[in-house]
């Protein structure tokens, strides 16, 4: 290097000192509104977080309401299809001809008949007396149907 390079870097130098002081000052003096604009950002980014955690609680919970509704609808249309069960063993019972008493058959049938029910009980359905009583549309359902 000769003595001209040497000065032009001595020269420069304290430019580039200058300039980079000036660059750190803008940067500093930019800071506060980058500043902001980042804790803006955490204030959004906080908030979709926050929102998408009670829409999960909100979604968790709606499935288990629809998986318990699913549940007791196919319960009750399990428990639908027991009664009409019953109500053919009522029907045989009743239609035992009278030597079946002696075989056995009656008492078979009836068992029967109390494990189904008491199977009913444990589901909270309980037998209505409804024959002779003013029909309740609330707590009876019609089987048949007279013009008047």
């Amino acid at each position: 290097m000769n003595s001209e390079d040497k000065q032009d870097d001595e020269v420069s130098a304290p430019k580039d000192g200058e300039e980079l002081l000036r660059q750190a000052l803008s940067e500093i003096e930019a800071l506060p509104d980058s500043l902001e604009d980042v804790e803006r950002e955490r204030d959004q980014f906080k908030a979709m977080a926050q929102r998408a955690q009670a829409d999960l609680v909100n979604y968790r919970r709606r499935v288990e309401e629809e998986r318990q509704e699913l549940q007791r609808n196919a319960n009750a249309n399990l428990i639908a299809k027991f009664l009409g069960v019953v109500d053919d063993f009522e029907r045989a019972i009743g239609m035992l001809p009278e030597g079946a008493a002696s075989l056995g058959w009656q008492e078979g049938l009836l068992l029967v008949k109390r494990n189904l029910e008491n199977l009913l009980e444990s589901e909270g359905v309980s037998k209505i007396e409804a024959e002779g009583k003013h029909f309740d549309p609330w707590e009876h359902e019609a089987v048949h149907y007279l013009e008047t």
